[in-house]
């Protein structure tokens, strides 16, 4: 009997070590990381960072490119007294900037609009949804997160053109994986 329970409580531990081991492998393989003057974003392996320029003590801005071609644009601000008016305060503003995106006045016209406060596990941020419907189908969506690091207030913007779903768990998965230890060799944090 007593061998019995041994010989399961082995295989449960070996299983239980598999799959724990093959999560973490999995986590690894699937993403990589990007490190540059003090910036740890942790990415989908599929997603690359295309631009990062900056202001040294001023703004940074980093671009990152998905296999479906959505963006996520990086802001790094100092803190400042005006650092949270660099959000809009009215959702209406990402009405505006995404029906902008819609090329003829037909599209625009049988454009649906929706935006409003997104809520991740990082915070809260604002969000706005452009659907046209068939013949002229588009699908637009962009959503900024605010953060605040230390010294620095960071902006996320996620644009895509399809439904949010699609990349909503990267996301988070981005969020949680970003670290900033100085913005420039000037500014330590």
């Amino acid at each position: 009997m007593i061998k019995k329970i041994k010989s399961a409580a082995c295989i449960a531990a070996i299983i239980v070590f598999s799959v724990l081991f093959h999560g973490c492998s999995n986590n690894n393989a699937n993403s990589t990381t990007y490190v540059k003057d003090g910036v740890i974003l942790k990415l989908p392996v599929t997603w690359k960072v295309i631009d990062d320029i900056g202001v040294p003590d001023y703004i940074r801005t980093i671009s990152v490119l998905s296999e479906y071609t959505d963006t996520l644009t990086i802001e790094i601000h100092p803190k400042g007294p005006h650092s949270a008016l660099l959000i809009p305060s009215f959702t209406e503003y990402f009405k505006f900037a995404v029906l902008d995106k819609t090329p003829t006045k037909r599209m625009r016209d049988s454009a649906r609009v929706t935006h409003g406060i997104s809520e991740r596990s990082s915070g809260e941020g604002l969000y706005a949804e452009l659907i046209v419907p068939e013949p002229d189908s588009l699908h637009v969506f962009i959503e900024t997160l605010r953060g605040e690091y230390q010294d620095y207030v960071v902006y996320f913007t996620f644009n895509s053109q399809s439904p949010s779903l699609r990349y909503s768990n990267k996301v988070d998965f981005i969020l949680e994986g970003f670290e900033i230890k100085k913005v420039s060799n000037n500014t330590e944090i």
